[in-house]
């Protein structure tokens, strides 16, 4: 267990920190997994003799965690500008029942940001009032 905790310490700093050292990635963990420097350093060196415990364990795996979830969010993000770019550019029309089927797939029904809603970010910033009603059978 100890390796690879070893292995998922040194692969979340390598792609967190690519410029730093060993020295400053472990301070960086230390400070991330609110560890002492030593006891990280030894499980980042996988030392003689250190067992790594069951909290300890569970808080390096959250860090694999957060990088998959960070890594979906920019893909997300990428998507979202790719389709603001279809609305709002020169061939809006054609493009907008494929934005909006895409939109109601990742939406969920029910959802803060339905179609026609005027909150922010909802990706209708550029239609008017007049034009989401006729839209809308309210």
């Amino acid at each position: 267990m100890s390796a690879t905790a070893q292995l998922l310490l040194r692969d979340y700093a390598g792609h967190q920190w690519p410029t730093l050292n060993h020295k400053g990635r472990i301070a960086r963990l230390a400070g991330h997994l609110r560890m002492g420097h030593r006891r990280v350093r030894a499980l980042y060196q996988n030392e003689f003799g250190v067992r790594v415990r069951a909290d300890e364990m569970a808080a390096i795996e959250a860090l694999r965690h957060i990088e998959e979830a960070k890594n979906e969010h920019r893909e997300l993000a990428q998507l979202a500008a790719s389709l603001q770019a279809l609305l709002f550019g020169p061939e809006a029309d054609f493009y907008r029942p494929q934005v909006d089927a895409i939109r109601a797939a990742l939406v969920p029904q029910g959802g803060s940001f339905a179609r026609g809603s005027a909150e922010p970010g909802s990706g209708d910033q550029g239609r008017s009032a007049a034009s989401n009603r006729d839209d809308d059978p309210v």
